[in-house]
């Protein structure tokens, strides 16, 4: 039985894949370094798209407003009574939602600037900062009170900062190793002339 001969198009076909995954791979390496910036972009870009909502429509730009309110009404109930208001135009999302959201972007920047320094969230820590927010949001759901702006806003802080606590420092330990193995990865197809290092 004759061994296959691959012909110029296949080895071509298999050239353009491979330099496809090459630059994936030089894509998730790059996202892996910077992630922790990124997403803390993302998390201010979240909070400011919160209070331009109101500010937006105050200056008579309900246009640009309508679709932060909708896209912020995916995730929250927006009753105005439970809401902050700025110039008489309700925030993009309730209290409990802006104090989570808030919270967490702080949080994030903190972990950035303390990296390296912050350790694991502990289960019982997890559990006293959630349960808070589960208690009100079912006390104030089942009508035993009416629920008040003061303990919308730190049950939430505490559900935010819990959050970030217990997925940042395990985020960064897995991106780091992921970045590792790349770079080992890289440093084998420099040595075949292959790929340029990722150093490079």
């Amino acid at each position: 039985m004759r061994g296959s001969v691959q012909t110029p198009s296949v080895r071509k076909s298999e050239t353009v894949s491979t330099r496809l995954v090459i630059v994936v791979d030089r894509g998730i390496y790059r996202f892996a370094r910077h992630w922790l910036r990124w997403t803390n972009l993302l998390f201010w870009i979240y909070v400011c798209a919160i209070i331009a909502a109101p500010l937006l429509t105050a200056s008579g730009q309900s246009r640009v407003a309508s679709p932060l309110y909708r896209f912020f009404g995916l995730f929250c109930h927006q009753q105005g009574d439970r809401s902050f208001h700025i110039a008489g135009h309700p925030f993009a999302c309730c209290e409990r939602c802006a104090a989570v959201y808030c919270s967490m972007a702080v949080a994030a920047t903190l972990f950035a600037l303390f990296r390296g320094r912050i350790r694991r969230i502990r289960y019982a820590e997890l559990v006293l900062l959630c349960t808070p927010l589960v208690i009100d949001g079912m006390a104030v759901g089942a009508g035993l009170y009416p629920g008040n702006p003061l303990i919308r806003v730190l049950t939430g802080t505490c559900f935010g900062l819990a959050l970030v606590w217990a997925a940042f420092p395990r985020l960064d330990a897995g991106f780091a190793t992921m970045g590792a193995h790349l770079i080992a990865m890289f440093d084998r197809l420099a040595a075949q002339g292959r790929a340029k290092p990722l150093s490079a």
